[in-house]
């Protein structure tokens, strides 16, 4: 005899709010422009890659320079995100992290490495060029 329909899912799939490599990157594209005064901002890109795992890929964008961007980094994870990979733009690495506190201390090396500090260095001062009319 059939049974009404029962459901095999979990009652609670635990979901707690967990800070995910996506906010920790648009939390970081909007601290640039903070600090730029919006003359360099971050903008940050979601997708699905070719073996259906999440891409987040984060840009520099100057907006006085027809919006002119820069390819940064990129974070490739699957559903369950870590392990993930950190694809850098600026010295073409790949770095993978096991946990989110890894993941912070990588971002944060590239972020605030001499390679990153001379390109936005170089966007600021063409974005505060006067344009030429």
């Amino acid at each position: 005899m059939n049974k009404p329909h029962e459901s095999f899912w979990p009652d609670n799939f635990g979901v707690e709010p967990e800070i995910t490599p996506l906010t920790i990157l648009k939390e970081q594209a909007s601290l640039l422009g903070e600090r730029t005064k919006n003359l360099v901002e971050g903008s940050v890109q979601t997708g699905v890659g070719a073996e259906l795992e999440f891409r987040h890929s984060l840009y520099l964008v100057v907006p006085t320079l027809s919006n002119y961007r820069y390819f940064l980094l990129s974070v490739h994870h699957n559903p369950s995100i870590y392990p993930l990979e950190i694809r850098d733009g600026t010295s073409n690495r790949m770095i993978l992290s096991h946990n989110f506190d890894e993941f912070r201390e990588n971002l944060k090396e590239i972020l605030s490495s001499d390679r990153v500090k001379r390109i936005v260095s170089t966007l600021l001062a063409y974005a505060m060029e006067p344009s030429s009319a």
